[in-house]
């Protein structure tokens, strides 16, 4: 086994020739090609004091890092067969009295080079997302011969195994939507990596979302229990708190501004998003109606408010523009209502989009 390989010492600056003093980095290229030199086993205490004498130092205060370099250096090359021999493992523990490391400050490197090596092993194994009956054993093997506790190789496996899973997972939602398969297969997959998935609450969230933009699309419209009289054949598909706005001056188009939203309605199809505002002039574009619940329907739009109620069936409808802070509806005839609402104007968008685009 060879760990070191013999260096050139570094030539002295102006100032260290004008006083004849050695550059004291050369002392651990002095001890490195002592090691390249003699059997590990073979390096004395006595070798280490004359160099520390040449140069005038104490090399365990003075360069305790690159000691610590050095003993990597014998670890990584004792460990490239995946395994450490006992006289191997004599030549690490005759390095480590000669360094005077603790036996703590020799666990921090040993782990981190063979958690490091045992990660690049499972990353092998991993490549087909599973892990056999075959490759558990290797792994188990590997795990035993490099002196791995499990704390470590747990820590290991859910590093690697855990970005697979994410990368597949942000390649299943990319386009926030998630089936079904697609949550199968991610369930499927996790068990095959051997992961316990657990999601923090924002992620759920996320994902709970995007399932409800999967089924709006392609299954059936979730329906809501409400306690308003409705006709014969019609089904509550969406309710929320709103203030109600109207556009005054026909003639005129509200403008938008602030943060964009793009909602994809359909295939191919998406409505613009942005935050509603008035234009910058003397006259007023907008006027609040009145504030209250509105119930989206396979009929209509249905809104209880604390003034008067309204009802705007759903045949007519020309077109919608959903913002972040609302969704603007234009009528076949009469004033163009704004529904303000901060509360999930995607999902109401989305499914007004389904109702509206349904295939007759």
């Amino acid at each position: 086994m060879e760990a070191f390989d013999k260096k050139d010492r570094i030539a002295p600056n102006w100032w260290q020739n004008l006083f004849g003093i050695a550059p004291p980095e050369n002392a651990v290229i002095d001890l490195n090609n002592l090691l390249a030199s003699k059997t590990i086993n073979d390096v004395t205490f006595a070798d280490l004091k004359a160099i520390e004498e040449e140069y005038g130092i104490n090399i365990h205060k003075r360069f305790e890092g690159h000691l610590k370099a050095l003993y990597r250096e014998l670890l990584e090359a004792s460990l490239r067969d995946n395994k450490l021999s006992n006289a191997e493992s004599e030549a690490l523990k005759h390095l480590k009295h000669l360094f005077r490391f603790s036996d703590k400050e020799v666990d921090v490197i040993h782990n981190e080079v063979a958690a490091r090596l045992y990660g690049k092993r499972l990353e092998e194994v991993l490549q087909d997302h599973q892990i056999n009956e075959e490759e558990s054993n290797f792994l188990q093997k590997l795990q035993n011969d490099l002196r791995l506790c499990d704390e470590t190789i747990n820590k290991v496996h859910r590093e690697k195994a855990g970005d697979i899973y994410k990368q597949l997972m942000d390649e299943a939602i990319s386009d926030e939507r998630l089936s079904p398969d697609e949550e199968e297969e991610l369930a499927e997959l996790a068990t095959n990596l051997g992961l316990d998935v657990n999601f923090d609450e924002a992620t759920q969230e996320k994902l709970a979302r995007y399932r409800l933009y999967w089924q709006i699309e392609n299954g059936e419209l979730p329906e809501e229990d409400v306690r308003i009289n409705l006709y014969k054949n019609e089904t509550c598909y969406f309710h929320t708190r709103i203030d109600w706005y109207e556009h005054r001056q026909v003639t005129k188009r509200l403008n938008y501004s602030g943060p964009t939203l793009r909602i994809k309605i359909a295939q191919g199809l998406y409505w613009r998003a942005g935050s509603l505002g008035g234009h910058t002039t003397s006259e007023d574009v907008t006027k609040y109606i009145d504030s209250g619940e509105l119930y989206l329907t396979n009929k209509r739009i249905l809104f209880i408010g604390s003034r008067k109620n309204k009802r705007i069936y759903l045949k007519r409808i020309l077109d919608f523009d959903a913002y972040t802070n609302g969704v603007q509806v234009q009528k076949d005839a009469g004033k163009s209502p704004f529904f303000a609402s901060d509360q999930n104007v995607d999902v109401f968008a989305m499914i007004l989009g389904r109702l509206l685009f349904r295939e007759e």
